[in-house]
């Protein structure tokens, strides 16, 4: 799948971008680029750029840090929220909003092939728009390949020694479900079985998991959608359908948490409370968590990791990852601080080398006591 530097070097440029007339951005699709739907993607990679070129300098001190979608939607929100002051306001945003407002007044009042003056508010929120839709778009594709999720997850879901094994990803895609589904794995992942075509979420569902596995994707899924505010989930095998109507998206995008500070703020929101609710509850009952491809940069999701390595003594992370000191160097708050005292414990324990070079013997051997 698509890595998170690749996807933000795709979004300054637009390059292959069209907007639609449901105010949808697609990838590949030259035919749909009329001239006011161009227009708006001009103004909006022109106001992502800035946005970057305020994030490169700041983050310039960390060599270790670099800007990423992640950061741009993040500043898009922020300022989109300060115009609008609905449900998050930040005072120390309104000079830098009024100074962008200032700066940017030819991309805003400029007419251009039939494009009209836009205000800031507009702009931002074409950005957020922009940037949430061709993350769908890149993390919707059919993966290169599933095999490397054979040897380390697949053969954990299939240990008969374990009673419960919750699988907890902070990736939109659905490289997961698809491998589970390719395995012959059921699992759990707080939709309910169709009813009428679709399954709708109910987290009681979460509770069940008569097949012992329990599937909580943190941040939302790219296939989970807004039916008149009732959500629910299209199978793996149809989310890489690029043809699907858009009547399908009912609301027009995915249910999903993009941005590097804003996300924590939305886990006590509608389904995602559920969510994560359920993470706190199943962390309580573990004691064991094996964790890769995760960078410890989730404020909201590390503070339950810490909170679970205090509680208990016998509870072991261990942490996959071929260049540990790379990662550590860029985790945040006091997993980085405390990471050396929970090795000497024998609490942390790291095993250097990628994902799909681990298989799931050499796990059990650091979480066995």
């Amino acid at each position: 799948m698509r890595q998170v530097g690749e996807i933000t070097d795709i979004l300054p440029t637009g390059k292959d971008v069209s907007r639609e007339s449901d105010g949808r951005y697609r990838l590949d699709r030259p035919e749909h680029a009329g001239a006011l739907f161009v227009e708006w993607i001009r103004r909006g990679t022109v106001f992502l750029r800035r946005l970057k070129a305020e994030s490169d300098l700041y983050y310039y001190r960390l060599p270790q840090r670099v800007t990423s979608y992640e950061d741009l939607y993040y500043l898009a929100t922020q300022i989109q929220e300060s115009e609008v002051r609905v449900d998050f306001e930040n005072p120390a945003v309104g000079p830098f909003a009024k100074s962008l407002q200032s700066e940017l007044t030819p991309l805003l009042e400029t007419s251009i092939d039939q494009a009209y003056p836009c205000s800031l508010k507009e702009l931002a929120q074409e950005a957020v728009n922009y940037v949430a839709d061709i993350v769908v778009e890149l993390l919707s594709r059919e993966p290169a390949s599933l095999d490397y999720l054979d040897h380390l997850l697949l053969a954990a879901c299939q240990d008969g020694q374990i009673d419960c094994k919750t699988i907890c990803t902070l990736n939109h895609d659905t490289v997961v479900e698809q491998a589970l589904v390719r395995a012959g794995l059921t699992y759990e992942d707080g939709f309910r079985p169709p009813s009428d075509g679709r399954r709708y979420w109910d987290a009681t569902q979460l509770e069940k998991a008569s097949s012992g596995i329990q599937l909580l994707k943190l941040h939302g899924s790219v296939n989970w959608l807004d039916d008149g505010g009732r959500l629910y989930v299209r199978d793996p095998d149809r989310t890489v359908d690029r043809e699907a109507p858009c009547l399908e998206l009912p609301y027009g995008r995915p249910q999903l948490l993009i941005g590097t500070f804003n996300k924590p703020l939305r886990y006590t929101s509608w389904h995602f409370s559920d969510v994560h609710s359920t993470f706190h509850r199943l962390m309580g009952r573990s004691q064991a968590l094996v964790v890769s491809g995760y960078g410890f940069g989730d404020w909201g999701v590390n503070s339950q990791i810490l909170q679970w390595l205090f509680s208990c003594e016998r509870n072991v992370m261990v942490v996959i990852h071929r260049e540990p000191g790379t990662l550590w160097s860029s985790a945040r708050g006091e997993v980085a601080k405390k990471r050396q005292a929970f090795q000497e414990t024998g609490q942390l324990k790291v095993i250097p080398k990628w994902f799909e070079e681990v298989s799931w013997d050499e796990v059990r051997t650091e979480i066995e006591p």
